[in-house]
């Protein structure tokens, strides 16, 4: 007999599923169809705001009851070593006006930075937490729909993999694969009572099955309505006989401890990963998915560029979808050893709004969509003091007759990060898998002056900006590999 579930609770067994295309709305969930490969600290939750009734007039020093005022979602999911493919994923839910276009023998995907948006896309989230030993469940796969990413920071560092963190809000809706069944009038007394399940149970023998099964029974009710009108407990945890998989019935023990008399059962249990009854096919689903085999992004594999001021001769909205064309950085210089790291921090301020009623009697908890504030972008880069280009773009140096002044104003210059890994096929160099981010219009807002190793460093804080004559976005992001499309 099995009195206990053995939950493996080790994040190794971790995985995370996404859908690679946008949700047609915020409320409805999409095909769960690419493993996301991020950190172990990664993960999204239901926040569930609550009150009590502390300031009601109950005749108690203390609250007698909580309110559930409304559900919505938040989390992080970081990426330390993303690929291509998860960049692009990542791009198209976070900057959105995508465009994709074969070139040669690769698929070339654009986003670019939109100005006024109110919403940015959906997409669902599947994260199944432990497991992954034999017979020791996952504690479940959950499930999130109508999540979106308000916050991206980028983080390249020399001698280090990149990485992206994602700060994600979403409205609250979603599921989990576990389960929950009440069954009223168990009779104890006259041997081990046995229920038939709705859905099946995860495992792959006997003993596995029990696993993912716990009981627990109400010592004092018989059914749920007492259960609820006396504020009784479910106090002992039932041991199990067995589970017979095709009928699905459970055979609860009366022994072990001992139970007898009439009682309500609670019965909590893991639905299968291939469960037939069609309601959790987002676990199959989620369970299926794989990863790209694709590059990572390195210092090794990353150049980053420093330069003048591009114009707006090539950098029309037009211009965007041709990679061979556009170029951020038209002179200037390429960061080696004299670049510590690049950060860019992307933060649109969304947060999950509760809207008013739209149903006749509906009475939602769940937040209606993740609401945007103002845009705002920041690059950070950690440079040695080698040179004065940077110095020369901050200071703007005005000559006027005799006299020698500053405008602090400064210059406008561009900055790009590109990498290039090997090819998808062939030699052309249209065909390698490959990410390129632009900034083409860029100012110096900030030089804070440190020492390291022995060596005098600057970090540059740089703010991309909106090219009004050119109707030119702040940035964008061109990436080539072999998917067909992220729209």
């Amino acid at each position: 007999m099995s009195q206990s579930v053995n939950i493996d609770p080790r994040v190794r067994g971790d995985l995370f599923a996404v859908s690679l295309l946008p949700q047609t709305d915020a409320s409805t969930a999409a095909t769960l169809s690419r493993k996301l490969l991020v950190d172990q600290a990664s993960g999204f939750q239901k926040v569930v705001s609550v009150e009590d009734n502390r300031e009601d007039a109950t005749g108690y020093n203390e609250p007698t009851d909580i309110d559930v005022l409304g559900i919505a979602g938040e989390g992080t999911l970081t990426l330390n070593k993303p690929t291509p493919d998860q960049v692009a994923w990542a791009m198209r839910m976070a900057v959105a006006l995508p465009n994709s276009a074969t070139v040669s023998n690769a698929e070339y995907h654009t986003f670019k930075l939109l100005d006024y948006p109110t919403e940015l896309p959906y997409f669902t989230l599947a994260h199944r937490k432990g497991g992954g030993s034999v017979n020791r469940p996952a504690s479940e796969w959950e499930r999130h729909i109508g999540v979106s990413i308000p916050q991206v920071v980028l983080n390249a560092q020399r001698d280090e993999f990149m990485s992206l963190a994602l700060t994600c809000a979403g409205v609250g809706r979603g599921g989990t694969s576990r389960y929950t069944e009440v069954f009223d009038s168990q009779d104890f007394t006259a041997g081990n009572p046995s229920v038939v399940l709705q859905y099946d149970v995860e495992g792959t023998d006997a003993a596995g099955y029990l696993e993912h099964v716990q009981v627990l029974v109400d010592n004092v009710s018989a059914t749920a309505a007492l259960h609820a009108s006396n504020k009784t407990q479910y106090s002992i945890e039932a041991s199990l006989v067995s589970y017979t998989p095709g009928t699905n019935t459970l055979v609860i023990s009366n022994s072990s401890p001992a139970i007898s008399g009439t009682k309500v059962v609670k019965v909590i249990y893991q639905v299968a990963d291939d469960d037939t009854s069609g309601d959790f096919d987002w676990v199959t689903a989620a369970a299926a998915t794989t990863s790209l085999s694709e590059y990572k992004m390195k210092s090794g594999n990353i150049r980053i560029l420093m330069g003048s001021d591009p114009g707006a001769t090539n950098l029309a909205l037009a211009d965007w979808s041709d990679h061979t064309t556009f170029n951020a950085v038209s002179a200037g210089i390429s960061g080696a050893c004299d670049v510590q790291s690049l950060q860019w921090t992307l933060n649109r301020n969304g947060a999950a709004q509760q809207c008013w009623r739209s149903d006749a009697y509906a009475d939602s908890l769940y937040a209606q969509s993740v609401e945007l504030g103002d845009t705002e972008q920041e690059l950070v880069i950690d440079r040695l003091a080698m040179d004065w280009l940077l110095d020369a773009c901050r200071e703007n140096i005005i000559t006027s007759g005799a006299s020698i002044e500053t405008n602090w104003s400064g210059d406008y210059f561009g900055v790009e990060l590109n990498s290039y890994g090997p090819y998808i096929t062939g030699t052309d160099d249209d065909d390698r898998l490959g990410i390129r981010i632009y900034w083409p219009r860029c100012k110096i807002v900030g030089r804070e002056s440190t020492v390291a190793d022995n060596k005098h460093r600057y970090n540059w804080t740089i703010r991309p900006l909106v090219d009004t004559t050119a109707n030119v976005p702040s940035m964008g992001v061109v990436i080539s590999n072999n998917v067909a499309s992220y729209l």
